[in-house]
């Protein structure tokens, strides 16, 4: 399962098998046919869930700290690259919307905004608000007229740190509001042109909270977008889309009815499995040959924050809401959600793939010279790893010796300090186990 590489393009979806979302994803990605609009639409889908899901919480780092689902996304293509596709997050959030607005609040607000609208906004929904802009330039001209506010609130709001904004109102009045534990589920999309401007040089920490997903390449012109006159179809956008957004809400509503929260957990094996995923990205973010920015450390570390989010998304999206909310009881079997089988894998592969978008986006903001040299380099590194243990398996017998295996290691260039690593990794995976006599097989 660890082992299984995902192909070496920049694109999400190419890597995930047919059948391996929750069917929820899996039918707001169906819509799509170009492989880029699928990402995006994944994407957006991911981060409009982020925002649905209140009462699950995740546990991570140390001290322990609490997070919640929500996502800040951020979609860098071309223009004309059909970014216009993550419009359709908000036609899933809309049933959540309307309840809402019935009680003076909202889910969906626009990221062309002032300081101050923005916070009392944030401060009229308990914190929680989605926020969706598909031309970042816009908010990059408010947050240069807001000084450093944007930036600030966006940093706190990814650790659901609080919120406090004071400002004068004349004669002697001022406004203290004080928001505790935000959290936004954001959604913005723009040209490479219009990064920089919205995020500045890399160095404030913005950029390392972004989930980043970059374009590559242009894509081709589609004759089928001229229309027929034809009406909705039965598996259309809008179509399938509003079923979607039926069925988010009733979690929404079951979740909201719950007394306590659930948390969401990795099993053991996982945990290990990807802590070591990300203890080879982190040393290979500093290898000399690659020469990261010291900035990617921080990068690296907020992603495997992102990868935890994705992962309690995709395990609420499997729950089994019943059918009658009203008499349901709003307790659960378990207060534990654990990652299963399946969804580790997506969560591997996305970690696979978003550690390379992470990679260039950095290398975007400080090194632009450098950023197709470095992440080709970055993405050949990243893949020896997996590849240089799987030419490993393939060379050792059935049966073997711990000093068997590193003699074989040694032969294919694999260092003696990462052998042990690769071990426990092998085994935490169930793709080895040792036996009681110390020799070890392959399962």
């Amino acid at each position: 399962m660890f082992l299984e590489v995902p192909d070496e393009s920049l694109y999400l979806t190419t890597s995930i098998r047919e059948g391996q979302l929750p069917e929820f994803l899996e039918r707001a990605v169906s819509v799509a046919d170009i492989t880029a609009q699928k990402d995006m639409l994944l994407i957006s889908a991911l981060t409009a869930a982020s925002f649905a899901m209140p009462h699950i919480r995740i546990l991570h780092g140390r001290p322990q700290h609490i997070y919640s689902p929500n996502l800040i996304s951020l979609i860098v293509a071309p223009p004309a690259s059909g970014k216009g596709v993550m419009n359709n997050a908000e036609l899933l959030l809309e049933p959540i919307n309307e309840f809402l607005q019935m009680g003076d609040r909202s889910a969906i607000y626009s990221g062309d905004f002032s300081s101050s609208s923005f916070v009392r906004t944030l401060a009229k929904n308990d914190g929680e608000i989605f926020m969706i802009q598909t031309e970042m330039d816009k908010m990059g001209k408010n947050w240069k007229q807001s000084s450093n506010d944007f930036s600030d609130m966006f940093r706190q709001a990814f650790e659901h740190e609080t919120i406090r904004y004071s400002r004068s109102t004349g004669s002697h009045d001022t406004i203290d509001i004080r928001i505790k534990n935000p959290r936004l589920s954001v959604l913005l999309s723009g040209t490479m042109d219009q990064l920089r401007p919205l995020v500045g040089d890399g160095q404030n920490g913005l950029a390392s909270r972004f989930l980043p997903y970059f374009v590559d390449e242009k894509i081709p012109f589609d004759p089928s977008v001229l229309g027929h006159g034809d009406s909705y179809e039965e598996n259309g956008v809008h179509v399938v889309y509003k079923q979607l957004s039926e069925d988010l809400f009733r979690r929404w509503q079951y979740l909201s009815s719950l007394d306590e929260d659930l948390l969401f957990s990795l099993t053991p094996e996982q945990s290990q499995a990807l802590g070591e995923l990300f203890a080879d990205a982190y040393n290979l973010a500093f290898e000399p040959d690659l020469s990261m920015p010291e900035v990617f450390d921080a990068t690296v570390k907020r992603l495997l924050v992102i990868i935890l989010r994705i992962g309690a998304i995709l395990t609420t999206l499997r729950l089994d809401i019943p059918n009658n909310l009203h008499t349901a009881s709003p307790t659960s079997d378990s207060s534990v959600l654990y990652c299963s089988d399946q969804d580790f894998q997506t969560l591997i592969t996305l970690s696979e793939k978003l550690l390379r978008h992470a990679a260039l986006m950095i290398l975007t903001l400080t090194q632009p010279q450098a950023i197709q040299e470095r992440t080709h380099q970055a993405t050949k590194a990243s893949y020896n790893v997996i590849e240089s243990t799987e030419k490993l398996l393939e060379a050792l017998p059935n049966e073997f010796t711990y000093t068997e295996m590193l003699s074989i290691s040694e032969r294919l260039g694999i260092p003696k300090t990462t052998m042990k690593r690769r071990k426990d990794a092998l085994l935490a995976n169930k793709i080895i186990a040792k036996k009681p006599n110390g020799h070890y097989v392959k399962l």
